[in-house]
């Protein structure tokens, strides 16, 4: 122990002594280190902290998927379907359902809008959730009549009621009292981090519309299920419902997905092993640059070294010293980059805070600080390792006789050039990769939709379904809203629809068309489908290309009608005419009247434009109603308060939700990517930095080694150019060593994007040679700045100290 606390006090004063080096080695070590840590306590959080649920690897996650979708993927489910699968199926003990609602509260004006959702009583017991306070629903309550009842979170108790005693008492949400049953537990969460309370889910089946898809179907495993069997049976029964309601569920299976082990989803897993991956990366190049710091200054130190051998230290005493000082700047690195990463961790939570539920916010815990002292400790050691070998793979002795003019011996320098190389090589994976992805994310938020977005100002409106029922009702009220909005100061165009437009999913539907049947083996086909009003085209700016738009007169209980856009018709049509053709979907044959151009709703930058059919709002009306109203000659922001109050002024208990601009709405689902994006840029740089870093110091020291050998060569005639050529020659060696051995890296990581974007957006080489050629240009600036530095060298002093 003495001996150690001996060697620690070395060790402290060498570090002292050259706090450059400490500072430099150990900052650009944390920097790496913060980069792992954010990354892997965002991987860890999503993909290994136990869910706060009672044996949650028992617990499914169930929806339905169109059978040409990527298997995994997984969308809502129909509540009719639901009803079917709870009364066939035998694999999960409980099975309950989740639809998510706004909620107006209270009955004052302005009523305030707060985050609901309508569950059924078993949705506790297949989450194994039980109530803090109180009681969760029961069976009974989920019944016409009997639903008047509440639960609420922890966070909506503590914040309206201060934890207060509040069970037995009345709440008004959409304008009915509802007595409060419950409360849940602290750490309770599901998927919607915003959820404030819920209310009881009420199905019924004569009221269901079997192609409506909006609920997400939560199942709990019975003993001795494993979840291939009950994907199995789960299919089984969606296979025998397709055979009873063909026009519904054609096309569609269902999908059952671990919510621990299977989502996020495989794609995720990819894109974050890929992540982690580059910041190993910065990690490897951070150590390669500290190891060369370290060489060069170990060069420095062999005459020490070798006195403290003559006196009597063994080589493996001195190689522990030496180990034991990059230990000790990994330690200092490793604290600071710690403390960095939980920096960066607050950031990210605060960033993804209304996408991302708490339990999977990124956090250090137990894993993260494993992970951190591996990382620090294995750079540690790494970087330690070449100045080692190098001190000890030559003559001690011999370095004593000639003191601190003894050179570098070619092992030595081959070495700091193989760590240069690998720098240089690992930088442009690192860069190449990164390019790849920050352009593919890029382009996604820089698509052209199509449609003019600007100066629209939008709102989302959810009708209680206690009071709007029928369709009549919810065409109506979203007429009634449409006529508010247009009486709005500075309002010039109006548009309803079911989804606003560049929602991130529309809902997709089988249909048929007339006359054009669809082979027994072939795909049924499948559209994405909006309803929308008379004005949605041309407040949106597309262009009707053939036949009419809507009018005022395609309402219920006329002749059903739709357009089609152009995507659909050269899909489906093979260049027959579609105006006047009967297309059947949800089980209603309706007549194509008009062909609009085709422009990007979703989210998704395909090659190939999705097919959409759009039917009159009034003849297809949602109990969801996205309005938007083009705004112009004031700040369309302005009106956001006046719109809510239009909204409310028709219906106080109307849900009210995405008051906002459109670009801000679109904007808002770039949250994670631009995390991403700016983790990219900031470690990308910071990779380049190093990079360069590596390459200016070999080459500066290189000149200092070879300062007689310049002197010489310009005493005998060789030119200043000659001489910054011959320093860039040697820099540039080494770039294009680099770059020949990381070529199959970049070949490997570009694979790896390709399988995570490949239905979501183009992967381009253009990034790659970009980022290849930002490297080159470093390379050359640090080479050329050596280089300068050889060439103004004095020839007569450069003999004279010689």
């Amino acid at each position: 122990m003495r001996e150690l606390i001996r060697s620690l006090r070395f060790v402290g004063r060498s570090l002292r002594r050259n706090p450059g080096v400490t500072l430099l080695a150990s900052g650009s070590l944390a920097l790496a280190i913060a980069g792992n840590v954010i990354v892997f306590s965002l991987a860890n959080g999503l993909f290994f902290r136990p869910l706060p649920y009672e044996d949650a690897h028992q617990i499914s996650l169930i929806g339905e998927r169109t059978e040409d979708s990527a298997e995994g993927s997984i969308f809502p489910a129909s509540a009719a379907n639901f009803l079917d699968w709870r009364e066939r199926q035998t694999s999960y003990s409980h099975l309950g359902a989740f639809r998510g609602q706004p909620l107006g509260l209270g009955h004052e004006e302005p009523v305030q809008q707060i985050s609901g959702a309508a569950v059924s009583p078993s949705f506790f017991a297949a989450l194994g959730v039980r109530a803090e306070a109180g009681r969760v629903f029961i069976d009974d309550e989920a019944t016409r009549g009997r639903e008047h009842v509440v639960v609420l979170t922890w966070e909506f108790w503590q914040e309206h009621h201060e934890g207060a005693d509040v069970l037995g008492q009345e709440l008004v949400l959409g304008g009915l009292p509802h007595t409060i049953v419950g409360v849940l537990p602290e750490l309770f969460e599901f998927l919607d981090p915003t959820l404030e309370v819920m209310v009881p889910l009420v199905l019924e089946r004569e009221n269901l519309r079997r192609h409506q898809r909006d609920v997400l179907v939560v199942g709990r495993l019975a003993p001795g299920i494993s979840d291939a069997a009950a994907q199995a049976e789960m299919a089984s029964i969606m296979t025998q419902l397709t055979a009873e309601y063909p026009e519904a569920n054609r096309g569609y299976t269902a999908q059952v997905l671990n919510l621990r082990r299977e989502i996020p989803g495989e794609e995720e897993r990819t894109l974050f092993a890929l992540m982690q991956g580059a910041m190993l990366f910065v990690l490897l190049i951070a150590c390669a640059n500290i190891a060369n710091l370290l060489l060069a200054r170990s060069q420095r130190r062999e005459r020490e070294i070798a006195v403290r051998a003559s006196l009597g230290a063994s080589r493996v005493r001195l190689f522990g010293q030496l180990l034991l000082e990059g230990l000790a700047m990994a330690s200092l690195a490793g604290g600071i980059g710690l403390s960095l990463g939980a920096l960066g961790n607050r950031l990210v939570a605060q960033a993804l805070a209304a996408q991302l539920p708490n339990f999977y916010a990124p956090v250090i815990d137990f894993r993260v600080l494993a992970v951190t002292l591996g990382v620090t400790f294995l750079g540690g050691f790494l970087f330690s390792l070449a100045p080692a070998f190098q001190t000890f793979g030559g003559d001690l002795l011999g370095s004593l006789k000639d003191g601190s003019k003894s050179s570098a011996s070619a092992k030595k320098r081959w070495i700091s050039n193989s760590l240069v190389v690998a720098e240089l090589a690992l930088a442009l994976v690192f860069l190449a990769g990164a390019g790849v992805m920050l352009h593919s994310f890029q382009r996604l938020q820089d698509a052209d939709p199509g449609f003019e977005t600007a100066d629209l100002l939008t709102v989302q409106v959810t009708l209680p379904s206690l009071r709007y029922t029928t369709g009549s009702q919810q065409a109506e009220v979203a007429r009634l809203l449409e006529q508010r909005l247009a009486a709005l100061p500075g309002a010039e165009a109006t548009l309803v629809s079911s989804q606003l437009p560049r929602h991130v999913f529309l809902p997709r539907d089988v249909f048929q068309i007339e006359a054009l049947p669809i082979a027994p083996d072939d795909a049924p086909h499948r559209a994405d489908w909006l309803s929308v009003d008379a004005d949605y085209f041309e407040t949106l700016g597309i262009d009707v290309a053939r036949g009419r738009s809507f009018t005022d007169a395609d309402r219920l209980g006329t002749e059903p009608v739709v357009v089609i856009n152009q995507a659909l018709v050269d899909r489906y049509f093979g260049g027959l005419d579609p105006l006047g053709r009967q297309i059947t979907m949800q089980g209603t044959s309706r007549r194509i009247v008009g062909v609009v151009d085709s422009v990007r709703h979703g989210l998704a930058l395909n090659d190939r434009q999705t097919e959409v059919i759009y039917a009159p709002f009034d003849q297809l009306p949602t109990p969801t109603v996205a309005l938007a109203v083009r705004v112009t000659g004031i700040d369309p922001t302005s009106l956001s308060e006046s719109l809510r109050r239009e909204v409310q002024g028709l219906d106080a208990q109307l849900g009210v939700t995405q008051v906002q601009l459109l670009d801000d709405y679109i904007d808002q689902f770039w949250a994670g990517q631009r995390v991403f994006s700016v983790i990219l840029r900031g470690f990308g740089t910071l990779a380049l930095l190093l990079a360069a870093l590596g390459t200016y110091g070999v080459l500066a020291y290189a000149v200092t080694q070879r300062r007689q050998e310049i002197g010489v060569r310009m005493a005998i005639g060789a030119s200043r150019p000659q001489v910054v050529g011959m320093i860039l020659r040697q820099g540039l060696t080494l770039a294009a060593v680099g770059f020949a051995v990381g070529l199959p890296g970049i070949w490997m990581v570009n694979r790896a994007i390709q399988s995570i974007l490949q239905d979501f957006a183009p992967v381009e080489s253009g990034p790659i040679v970009f980022g290849g050629a930002v490297l080159f240009a470093v390379t050359l600036i640090a080479s050329l700045l050596p280089a300068l530095r050889a060439s103004g060298i004095d020839p007569a002093t450069a003999l004279r100290d010689g």
